[in-house]
């Protein structure tokens, strides 16, 4: 069993998965996390104006996937 640190700095809210091997985190550090679930490895941060209490992803037709965010206020 691997552990997997996450590097954020608060506590994680919420957890989604993306696709097999590609999930977001997002934190109460204002920051919103894609991480690829084979090495554990982070692959983008985007930090946002306010905590994140919510993440959902949406398949799109061409492929890619629409992240939308809750943000606390």
């Amino acid at each position: 069993m691997k552990c997997f640190n996450t590097t954020h700095k608060g506590g994680i809210f919420t957890l989604n998965l993306i696709d097999d091997d590609t999930f977001v985190t997002g934190s109460n550090d204002r920051t919103l996390k894609v991480w690829r679930l084979s090495d554990l490895k982070m692959i983008k941060e985007t930090k946002m104006p306010n905590d994140i209490t919510s993440v959902c992803t949406l398949p799109r037709l061409d492929g890619s996937v629409m992240v939308l965010v809750g943000l606390w206020k």
